[in-house]
């Protein structure tokens, strides 16, 4: 059965139930929902996981920027997007990630986390994984 918008309907009822309701989830390890939600995402409409949401993620821990990345931050009450300059004692406490060098505008990894810097809601585009 299709429902209005063509989507059948009786493809996602029982996998749904079985991987999404509360006995399930509560067991399930974050990893295994996430797939599971991805995998429903991408058979119902591939095309969301291209938009410009799923492709920026929360900054939550030293060593995630590297140079070069995307970051956008608020500044100043406005959303900016920067290019990353340098980042200084990567992966340690101490980070520093620097994204305009002539005007000296930086933050630290830290204290963007816990909400202190003056940047904030920080978020770093994904990068594709590169091979080692």
């Amino acid at each position: 059965m299709k429902n209005e918008y063509g989507l059948d309907v009786d493809y996602f009822t029982k996998p749904c139930a079985r991987k999404f309701n509360p006995d399930m989830i509560r067991r399930q390890p974050p990893q295994d929902l996430a797939s599971a939600l991805a995998r429903a995402a991408r058979t119902t409409c591939a095309g969301v996981q291209r938009e410009e949401a799923f492709e920026w993620e929360r900054l939550y821990a030293p060593g995630q920027i590297v140079a070069g990345d995307e970051i956008r931050i608020q500044f100043n009450g406005k959303s900016i997007t920067v290019h990353v300059a340098e980042v200084l004692n990567p992966g340690s406490d101490r980070e520093e990630v620097v994204y305009n060098r002539r005007k000296n505008f930086y933050f630290v990894t830290s204290m963007a986390i816990e909400g202190s810097s003056h940047a904030k809601q920080e978020r770093i585009r994904i990068r594709p994984l590169q091979p080692e």
